[in-house]
């Protein structure tokens, strides 16, 4: 997923989810994806199904114990590519 792609998802993502709950999004150009960790079960449910699957998006899903101090589990989202033109909605 080039630069661009990115970009959009990010802001598509701001958009969509409007501050429901805590969550990082890092761009990852060298290796095309877009990595995203929410904190709430609900917040990869809403992130999933409500936004990645409007846009048809390719990704991975993991979760960690322990993540850090503030938080015991993270979900971690890697999104590779997706087929909806974003630039047409931002």
């Amino acid at each position: 997923m080039n630069e661009k792609k990115q970009d959009d998802l990010i802001q598509f993502m701001k958009e969509g989810i409007k501050d429901m709950y805590e969550y990082k999004c890092e761009k990852q150009p060298k290796f095309g994806c877009l990595y995203i960790v929410t904190f709430s079960k609900k917040g990869v449910y809403d992130i999933i199904v409500n936004l990645f699957g409007t846009i048809g998006a390719y990704f991975t899903l993991g979760k960690t114990e322990d993540y850090d101090d503030q938080h015991k589990v993270a979900y971690e989202i890697t999104v590779t590519d997706y087929g909806l033109d974003l630039s047409k909605y931002i």
